[in-house]
């Protein structure tokens, strides 16, 4: 993957600034890989970890990996992005989770847990991401239920794979490697990608 050969080219193999540990282990302790896939050296970086999946076409655990390390507001932006520039027409739940993105109000938060009917969709996984994104979620009034510290990247990683695999056979890994490429922007904090397009220019 270019953004990746680009990245070791520029700082070798160091981790990714913009997540949340830049040990490999620490992230892939949150979820259950779809393939028999593991880190291997304690130490790895996130950087080198996340390279190993791609290069093995791991690309649903790529997605898991990406959305555990993100923290949780830049792995439900990433997913918005790519959901966003897919849209072409008014779309009430991605409104809705701009809406959130902008402010992170517990009023639209509450609101994204409402309402969830159909665990195809993907963009009800998003809704839920947010929902799952901190305060209470319970139905019940007077009960106050913390969501688990994982569940919104479960939420984030769902939405992602159920879009790619919708696409079908032909289209599946063009959309995993898109929606990775971007989620690789917000891992390295998107500094480096301007850094990038800025000695393009110069070069140019």
């Amino acid at each position: 993957m270019e953004i990746l050969d680009q990245w070791f080219h520029a700082f070798g193999h160091q981790p990714f600034p913009g997540m949340t540990s830049g040990n490999a282990s620490a992230i892939t302790s949150s979820f259950t890989f779809f393939n028999d896939f593991s880190v291997t050296d304690p130490n790895c970086v996130t950087s080198v970890f996340l390279n190993e999946l791609i290069q093995n076409g791991h690309y649903a655990d790529a997605i898991q990996f990406l959305a555990h390390g993100l923290p949780k507001q830049q792995a439900i932006t990433w997913a918005y992005i790519c959901f966003k520039q897919q849209d072409d027409g008014i779309n009430m739940k991605l409104d809705l989770i701009q809406s959130w993105l902008r402010n992170q109000a517990e009023e639209i938060r509450s609101h994204c847990g409402e309402h969830i009917n159909d665990f195809k969709d993907p963009l009800t996984w998003l809704g839920l991401s947010v929902f799952w994104s901190g305060g209470n979620i319970s139905t019940q009034k007077d009960v106050i239920i913390e969501p688990v510290d994982t569940l919104c990247a479960h939420g984030v990683a769902t939405a992602l794979i159920l879009s790619a695999v919708s696409y079908g056979l032909e289209d599946i890994t063009k959309m995993y490697t898109t929606y990775i490429e971007r989620g690789i922007k917000y891992a390295t904090n998107n500094s480096f990608i301007q850094q990038l397009s800025m000695n393009e220019k110069e070069g140019s």
